[in-house]
């Protein structure tokens, strides 16, 4: 059966397959069927089932749980008009290449290889197996060369090198076998069919062995199998939870399309998507077109963030009042960029990565709570002193360096050193087996106060005074 772009096949093997076509009424995002009846009570009757009216449904769905809530979507077209054009809730969102997760559900695309068994090969005794491939395949398994880098999520991603040829040629000469072999046996495998008669495989039984397994697609290639030939075949996986659930279709299409076609039976024509927290892991989750608008509380960004911002920005709390609470992104090496105005207005910036003096400068004048991510910023918090002497934040900037307990005696002796500070009792971590604290008087309102607490070096700039004599 053809559905748009997609054959759907029915396969019988003994994976926990679920067959219900990839229609807008029936795409499975997960096997359980609910019912929703709204009771309405009236004077003189106890209660009646109506149906779900529009406006009925609409504040329904801004109640319900966001997983249970795209699975009636799937199931009813009624309540799938009305979830469009209601805020969908979401208190975890994650988008990645080729999969999302809603909560604690995860939805995305893989590739399975599926065993069959043929004239050619009619003892193949394998099983059905979900590849770790993430890029498309020919027949045997290999990258496929004629998809480029528009129709991939990852063309330039280089996978651990084995040189598996050798391995071969290691198991074929320990039979006294060359590739010669290999193709002389599949012309007389054909020819046999051809016949009628039954193909004699004992020749290379052995190299179809389980523990030859990884060598089967080289094995293929060299004897020159055609797809109709193959012991197995590929085909689309649409998986809820890594295989809890898994919907298989023929494989007929990029991957990049089936993952379109998945993000679209979710995000397509939604008009508002309402995240507590949003974790982006590449920039190339966006090969899907995202329509809807976002309002999002935390933000991650794992990959390079400029791309990120510049695609995702304008979909991202619409509203000008709606600014981040916290945004975490990477910056790469040689990233100049932090004045992109979602970065700037985040409440808390947490940072990964090297920074530049420039950089540091640059945040000290936008951002007034940032959380640095890695270890070693000893020369950077060194340099911030200076410079918040020199440019004095607004009181209650606040700056935090990540530094292990026995590093920390260490750092405050470089900080002791810097002209104009002088040891006193930080009041916030006075009861602390680090109550002391570096202070740097910037003006009659405002010092400079370098203190430790809970593995963290602080800077922060608070009121004239704040700090106490020991």
């Amino acid at each position: 059966m053809r559905l748009g772009n997609y054959s759907y096949a029915k396969y019988s093997t003994d994976a926990n397959l679920f067959y219900s076509e990839l229609s807008d009424k029936a795409f499975v995002l997960s096997q359980c069927v609910v019912v929703l009846k709204i009771i309405t009570a009236s004077i003189h009757k106890m209660s009646t089932n109506q149906p779900l009216a529009y406006q009925t449904s609409k504040a329904v769905l801004l109640y319900l749980n966001a997983n249970l809530r795209l699975e009636l979507a799937q199931k009813c077209s009624e309540i799938r008009t009305a979830d469009m054009s209601t805020p969908l809730k979401i208190e975890n969102l994650q988008l990645s290449p080729m999969d999302f997760q809603v909560n604690d559900t995860t939805y995305g695309v893989t590739l399975h290889r599926v065993p069959r068994r043929t004239e050619y090969f009619p003892e193949y005794p394998h099983d059905n197996s979900n590849c770790e491939e993430i890029y498309d395949v020919d027949h045997y398994g290999f990258k496929d060369q004629s998809v480029g880098p528009e129709d991939s999520f990852f063309w330039d991603y280089v996978a651990f090198s084995y040189d598996y040829e050798s391995d071969l040629d290691i198991v074929l000469k320990k039979h006294s076998l060359t590739h010669a072999d290999l193709s002389e046996s599949a012309e007389k495998i054909r020819s046999d069919i051809s016949l009628s008669k039954k193909p004699d495989m004992s020749k290379l039984q052995f190299l179809f062995d389980r523990n030859n397994q990884v060598l089967f697609p080289y094995i293929l290639r060299h004897m020159g199998m055609e797809p109709h030939e193959m012991p197995y075949y590929y085909c689309i996986g649409f998986n809820v939870n890594d295989g809890e659930k898994t919907e298989l279709v023929d494989y007929t299409c990029k991957l990049v399309d089936a993952v379109r076609y998945m993000f679209n039976k979710v995000f397509g024509n939604r008009k508002l998507i309402i995240a507590k927290k949003l974790e982006i892991s590449a920039f190339c989750c966006f090969r899907y077109k995202f329509q809807s608008h976002f309002i999002v509380s935390d933000l991650k960004i794992s990959d390079d963030y400029s791309k990120v911002l510049n695609e995702f920005g304008p979909l991202l709390n619409s509203n000008e009042q709606q600014t981040l609470q916290s945004l975490q992104i990477v910056v790469p090496e040689g990233n100049n960029g932090l004045d992109h105005a979602i970065i700037k207005s985040a409440e808390v910036l947490t940072v990964e990565g090297d920074l530049s003096n420039e950089q540091l400068q640059q945040l000290s004048t936008t951002n007034r709570r940032v959380i640095f991510d890695d270890d070693e910023y000893q020369d950077e918090i060194l340099f911030l002193v200076g410079e918040w002497k020199r440019n004095t934040p607004p009181i209650g900037t606040h700056y935090s360096f990540p530094l292990f307990d026995d590093h920390f005696h260490y750092a405050f002796d470089d900080i002791r050193q810097l002209e104009g500070s002088s040891e006193r009792l930080y009041p916030e971590t006075r009861e602390t087996k680090f109550p002391h604290c570096i202070t740097f008087k910037l003006s009659n309102e405002s010092e400079l106060n370098v203190y430790y607490e809970q593995e963290y070096i602080h800077m922060k700039i608070d009121p004239a005074g704040h700090s106490v004599p020991l």
